[in-house]
This record gives structure tokens, C-alpha cells and sequence, in this order.
């Protein structure tokens, strides 16, 4: 029941074609319409990622039982503790070990009876008795000094005592004193806190702005406004199904150790686009384009028509922040 009213065509928008829209100056106002120059030039980005603390593995050695035998004395008693390397970690007694000195022992005295032998090939054959004597030692965990010692006081030690390969922290301590322990089984690991990683969780949508090397800027809940820096040093190969991330991980400095392994840390990642300026891709604000799910849309002023805009189907690339690619 109501009467049909002509529209005015001057008083809003007018659609000249089917891809061109016209506002006058109050239209354009009212709709608030802006208009951004298409530019080249490379948008920065910040890749947000979020991660653990870890222990650098390839700064992390374990302490084994180079024999069979009896823990008769621990030198480091409990985990965590401060170590350096060359420090004596254990004593373990080891009947094996007398065996092996004892034939060490023996060879020696026989080379330097027959140090005056006519005989080369008996002074050869006890040479080598020697030296394969000396090499089951240090299998056994002796060092060139221990069996330098053993030699010059022409007696047995019935102790091995293993010593730290590295300065670090004791992360884990497998044995007690009295305890008997086969050949291989682990007594120490020791960590070096000094260097660490640390593994990042990133999101496969931003894989093309993170590259080998790039600097991260990481920061901890436990010590908030402090900023620590590493480098990108490995880049899993494979995307976890489940999360749909990429493992990211970082070298990072730790000499103070303020960072611990197992931390919860947030990092960025500056993404710099480093082509040349004329190959660089054009820039749209990422307000501009109509995206229909299909396709992307954008309005375009005509620079001889002020007030008309053409509608043009385009195709985006990566998103940077606030800026689209355009690649087509």
C-alpha cells in the first residue's frame, strides 16, 4: 500500500557501468571514502612465535662406566651441581682393571729385559704386546697419565676414576656409592648452560618470512622487559599434522645463565623483504580489497574522473601486517 517513488539519481551513488560506481562529494563524505596510492616497496613483518628453552645437545656429554664394577665413591653426590672439566666425577673398582694393568705391567718388564736381545723379532712381538696392553687400558677409561703412573710405580690401581669431559651442570646422576654397574651404563650427564636453544612453534602461513640467520628477538615470562636476541640456526623440514606448525630453532648466548631449559618464551621476527627495489612488490592497504572467498576485489579512482571508481578483480599474495602483495 505504498506508492512507488522515483529515485534521484544526483543525490548518492550512480552506477555508470557494471564495473564503475560514481559518488558525488557528499556520497564520498558520508561514505567516508579513502584512496591509497598502489605502491612498490617492501612492508616489513613481525612473525610472532612462541616456544621452549632447551639444552644445546651438542653440549651435553654423559659419564658412563667404562667397565665392569662397584661405585666405591661418588665425588659429585647430587644433581645440579657446578663441575669443570678434568674434575674427578667417580671411582669405580674394577677386577677387569687389575687384569689389564697387570699384563701392562708385565709387557713393560719383558721389553726392558730383551732390550738387548739379538732377537728383532722377539723385541717386536713384545713391543706390540705392550702397546696393546697400553691400548686396553685407555678402553678402560685410563688416561695417557694414569698409565704413565701405573709404569713408573710398577703396581696396579684397582680404581678407575672418571673425571668430567666438559664444564657444565650435572643434569642427572644414575647411580649411589655401592652400587655395581655393567660396561655402558650411565652414571652423569652434564650440561654447558652457557650456550642454548631455544625451539620455536611456527605456523606454516608464515614460512616464507622466516629464512636461515634471521635475528629473533625472544623475551620470558620470568623476566619481564629483558630482550635476549639468537639467530635461526635450523628450520624442521617437516609440519607437525596435529598443530600445522614448523619447529624453528635458535642459537642463543645464556653466559649469565639467566635462562633456564624448560622456559616458556615468546619471540618476533622481523621479515624484510631484501629484492631490489625495482623488482619489489606492489603494496595495497589490507582494508582495501573485497575478498568474496573466490576472489579478491579492489576499487580503483580514475585519475581523469574525480568521484568515479572502477572495480577490478586482482590476485594477492603474502599479507605483511597492514599491506597485501599484489601479484596480478
Amino acid at each position: 500500500f505504498m506508492d512507488l517513488i522515483e529515485v534521484t539519481l544526483d543525490s548518492g551513488a550512480k552506477l555508470t557501468n557494471l564495473r564503475q560506481i560514481t559518488l558525488n562529494d557528499n556520497a564520498r563524505k558520508l561514505a567516508q571514502v579513502e584512496v591509497s596510492p598502489v605502491a612498490r616497496g617492501a612492508a616489513a613483518t613481525s612473525i610472532r612465535m612462541v616456544g621452549k628453552v632447551d639444552y644445546d645437545e651438542t653440549l651435553v656429554s654423559s659419564i658412563s662406566a667404562w667397565s665392569n664394577g662397584r661405585i666405591d665413591k661418588l665425588h659429585v653426590a647430587y644433581t645440579g651441581s657446578q663441575v669443570h672439566a678434568g674434575q674427578p666425577m667417580a671411582e669405580i673398582y674394577s677386577p677387569e682393571l687389575l687384569a689389564a694393568q697387570a699384563e701392562l705391567i708385565e709387557a713393560v718388564a719383558a721389553t726392558e729385559t730383551l732390550n738387548g736381545s739379538n732377537n728383532a723379532l722377539l723385541r717386536q712381538t713384545i713391543q706390540r704386546t705392550e702397546l696393546a696392553a697400553r691400548k686396553k687400558l685407555q678402553l678402560l677409561g685410563l688416561t695417557s697419565e694414569q698409565i704413565n703412573k701405573v709404569v713408573s710405580q710398577k703396581g696396579p690401581t684397582d680404581h678407575i676414576t672418571l673425571t668430567a669431559p666438559i664444564s657444565g651442570i650435572v643434569i642427572s646422576k644414575k647411580v649411589t656409592e655401592g652400587m655395581y654397574v655393567k660396561t655402558g651404563a650411565p652414571i652423569y650427564t652434564i650440561a654447558d648452560l652457557s650456550k642454548l636453544w631455544v625451539v620455536l612453534e611456527a605456523y606454516e602461513s608464515d614460512l616464507h618470512a622466516i629464512t636461515m640467520n634471521q635475528l629473533v628477538e625472544i623475551s620470558t615470562e620470568a623476566f619481564p622487559g629483558t630482550r635476549l636476541t639468537g639467530k635461526i640456526a635450523y628450520i624442521d623440514p617437516l609440519v607437525n599434522d596435529k598443530t600445522r606448525t614448523v619447529k624453528v630453532r635458535l642459537n642463543i648466548n645464556n653466559p649469565d645463565l639467566l635462562l633456564k631449559p624448560g622456559m616458556f618464551v615468546r619471540a618476533i621476527a622481523k621479515a624484510n623483504s631484501t629484492v631490489n627495489a625495482e623488482d619489489q612488490p606492489l603494496l595495497i592497504p589490507a582494508s582495501a580489497p573485497l575478498l568474496t572467498g573466490k576472489r579478491a576485489i579492489v576499487y580503483v579512482q580514475l585519475p581523469d574522473n574525480e568521484g568515479v571508481y572502477e572495480g577490478r578483480e586482482i590476485i594477492l599474495g603474502t599479507r605483511h601486517g597492514e599491506f597485501y602483495e599484489v601479484n596480478s
